[in-house]
């Protein structure tokens, strides 16, 4: 275990210079992650929120999650917010994604309709039972298989996402498993020859226990060869800072965050702490001369935030 002093030395000794780490790329969560986290609202309120976000100059956006026909869920209609995007934003782009939740909703037809994935699984069993009543190594297997499925059969792949979800306080027992996860994924991926650009492994903080120690103790796990797939998931609302510095100490450029201050987890201890927001987190690169992937009018993105809490009455 790497002590908090040498973190601290590492943090105050190394200091970042603008081209240290390049293209940082900010993953917009707010219509999947955001959403999910409200009460169901009308499709016509999600375009409405569509229409704002798509504004920007977006690297990614996750826009949904496919559930069943019948689902009262806040992610029904997912499918027809996807018809939309492709009609009214032909010409963009943004790289836009569908959370598959579990094995079974996986098929040849979802497939065809989207060329970015997002898929889940765990290291943690408690998280694993709850949501798919199978062991972590149950559900992993099954990503391993929505994977291979994913890459055989879509031919404009554009980005595959794998969350693991963990609580971060539990790492210590469970650092092997992260570790092996990690590299199976990358090993399938070289197997396939896919560029490394398309897959992102995304360590979720489930349980919004991360501190800036074991942060560092769980990135260090990695060589930086294998730091190039891992991007970060973290319910740490406006206490961000530090982790991004240890981010950016580390060369991990890819940071979901999100909109209008909401999105959390059911796992979550403070039901409060949101995702990170977008526009501290773009505010706080440009106080370090850190370089975006994509080139984001902070000024437009407010007005977007704006317009999302009136169209979603928060």
């Amino acid at each position: 275990m790497i002590s908090e002093k040498k973190i601290q030395f590492f943090l105050t000794y190394y200091k970042i210079k603008s081209n240290f780490i390049l293209g940082m790329k900010i993953y917009d969560i707010t219509l999947r992650d955001g959403l999910q986290s409200l009460k169901p609202y009308s499709l016509e309120d999600k375009i409405k929120c569509v229409n704002e976000i798509f504004k920007n100059n977006n690297y990614y956006v996750e826009y949904g999650t496919i559930t069943k026909e019948n689902s009262t869920s806040q992610m029904h209609n997912s499918d027809k917010i996807l018809e939309y995007i492709k009609q009214n934003f032909p010409n963009t782009q943004t790289i836009y994604g569908i959370l598959i939740p579990n094995i079974n909703f996986l098929s040849y037809e979802i497939i065809g309709k989207n060329n970015a994935f997002s898929l889940l699984c765990t290291v943690d069993e408690e998280y694993s039972y709850v949501n798919f009543k199978k062991t972590s190594h149950e559900n992993f297997n099954d990503i391993l298989e929505m994977l291979q499925t994913i890459i055989r059969y879509c031919y404009n792949l554009k980005k595959i996402r794998i969350y693991i979800a963990c609580s971060f306080n539990k790492l210590q027992n469970n650092n092997d498993k992260l570790y092996n996860y990690t590299y199976t994924i990358i090993n399938v991926i070289k197997k396939y020859k896919i560029n490394s650009d398309i897959i992102d492994i995304v360590f979720a903080d489930t349980y919004n226990d991360i501190t800036p120690e074991i942060l560092f103790n769980t990135l260090s796990l990695f060589t930086s060869e294998k730091k190039k797939y891992i991007g970060l998931h973290l319910h740490c609302g406006y206490n961000f800072k530090e982790l991004i510095d240890v981010c950016l100490k580390m060369k991990i450029n890819k940071i979901d965050s999100g909109l209008c201050n909401i999105g959390s987890c059911n796992f979550v201890k403070n039901k409060e702490t949101t995702y990170i927001s977008t526009i501290k987190l773009i505010e706080y690169l440009n106080s370090k001369n850190i370089e975006l992937n994509n080139k984001i009018d902070i000024e437009i993105l407010k007005t977007t935030e704006n317009k999302l809490i009136d169209i979603l009455k928060l």
